[in-house]
Order: C-alpha cells, then sequence, then structure tokens
C-alpha cells in the first residue's frame, strides 16, 4: 500500500541551504525520542553483533524504514489532524509500507550476496586460495568495538550509496519497484546534484573517523565516541535524504 503519490523528480527551489536546517530541526523536535532511541539501540546492536557486510543490508534497511517512517510522522503534510503520538502513527505508515520494504531490502539483499560471490571466486582465480574465505568484516573486527565500528562504516556507506535513500523513499511510500526507484532516484541526483552533496557528506566524514580511530590504536572510550559520531552521521544522512526526497517527488 503506497503511502503517498510519486511523479518525476522535480530540481529544488532556489534557497533549499535555507530551508532544509530549519526542516530537519523541526522534524527532530517531532521525533526526537523515537529517533533517540532507534540510534542507541541501532549502535548498541552493531557493537553486541557485528554483521558481516550481507547481513548488513537487512538490518540497516529495516532501521532506516523505521527511521524514514518516524520522520514522515512527524512531517505536518501527513494527517494533520492526527492527534495519535509520532510513535505510533510512524508504526502505522511502516506497517502500511512493509510489503514495499520487504521487497526492496530482498532484492537489494540478493544483489548484494551476488557481487560478494563473484569478489570472493575472482579472488579465488586470481589470488591465493586463502583470500576467498576473507570478508571484509574479518579485516576490520578485531574485537568487539572495532567490529562494531565496521558495521556501522558498512551502514553508512549502504545509505551514503549515491540514489540509495531516495530510491528507498520511493519504493517505500510510492510501491515502486526496486530498480525503477533507483533509475528515478539516480536521475534526481543528477538534476540536484548540489543538495545530494550535502547529506552524501557523511559518508567520508564517517570513514575518517574509522581512520582516526584505527590510527590511535582504539580503546574504550575513542570506539565509544567513533560510535557515536558514526551513527549521528547515519541518522544525518537519513534525516537529511528524507527532507531532499520529500522535496524533489512532488
Amino acid at each position: 500500500m503506497a503511502v503517498f503519490d510519486t511523479e518525476r523528480p522535480a530540481v529544488l527551489d532556489p534557497g533549499w541551504g535555507n530551508r532544509w536546517p530549519n526542516q530537519a530541526k523541526r522534524l527532530l523536535k517531532g521525533a526526537r525520542w523515537p529517533l533517540a532511541g532507534t540510534l542507541a539501540g541501532f549502535l548498541a546492536l552493531n557493537v553486541a553483533l557485528p554483521q558481516p557486510p550481507v547481513l548488513v543490508v537487512p538490518v540497516d534497511l529495516f532501521a532506516a524504514g523505521f527511521v524514514l517512517s518516524m520522520l514522515r510522522a512527524a512531517d505536518g503534510k501527513v494527517d494533520p489532524g492526527e492527534r495519535r503520538s509520532v510513535l505510533v502513527r510512524g508504526l502505522r505508515l511502516m506497517g502500511e509500507a512493509l510489503p514495499e520494504l520487504a521487497r526492496f531490502t530482498l532484492e537489494i539483499f540478493a544483489f548484494v550476496v551476488v557481487v560478494q560471490v563473484f569478489l570472493m571466486g575472482a579472488a579465488a582465480l586470481f589470488s591465493s586460495p586463502g583470500i576467498a574465505s576473507v570478508s571484509i568484516r574479518q579485516i576490520l573486527a578485531h574485537g568487539w568495538m572495532r567490529g562494531g565500528i565496521g558495521t556501522s562504516l558498512l551502514d553508512v556507506i549502504l545509505l551514503g550509496t549515491p540514489g540509495m535513500i531516495p530510491a528507498f523513499y520511493l519504493s517505500m511510500h510510492d510501491g515502486t519497484r526496486t530498480w525503477r526507484a533507483f533509475a528515478t532516484a539516480f536521475r534526481a541526483v543528477v538534476e540536484n546534484p548540489n543538495a545530494l552533496r550535502v547529506f552524501v557528506s557523511a559518508l567520508p566524514v564517517s570513514i575518517v573517523i574509522g581512520m582516526l580511530y584505527l590510527a590511535v590504536g582504539g580503546g574504550l572510550v575513542a570506539g565509544a565516541l567513533a560510535q557515536i559520531l558514526i551513527g549521528m552521521a547515519w541518522m544525518f544522512l537519513l534525516l537529511y535524504g528524507y527532507v531532499f526526497s520529500a522535496e524533489i517527488f512532488l
């Protein structure tokens, strides 16, 4: 069931750089507790149970779907007369979009599996046999905190892929098929490159944070700080990705 209708992507009106911070502040104020709880739980899950790259997809996308639903519930354009809490409205919106969320997640998951199998096969053919059995998680995860940071970085990389959040927005809330949603999202990215750079900037920032953590030799305090900063980058991607998508898909 589609939560709202979508047509072709629009070109952002001038002044979006001034509008977006105010819109983001309003959304954060309206959904601050559900978002804070989601972020805390998501980071705790990454630290307690670091996921291999292939499992990052379902965990990350379902958490992202929950966040987008909360932001949509906090948006005054949806059910302006609704008196129930943002959490209740967000859960209703997510429930309505659950089939689209599951389909999008399954298709991206299948694509990532195919890519990983291909890379492992290529490693087996062109390198020593042992390389094929080494996953990204095994490279990153030496210790539980470092494993959690590696998982959080993969989460940001997935959502920071150009067009990922707009495509997810379309698929989840308009019922657009996954690859058609990506084609439309890519068109939106091409037509609005300056605005895209604002929230995609979270990707290189997160990578730098992870590299600095490794450079200082790890540690509990440094690891906790790195997790929080990368988690904030993850939430920043979703927040500005929502604002971006809601404005270009009229």
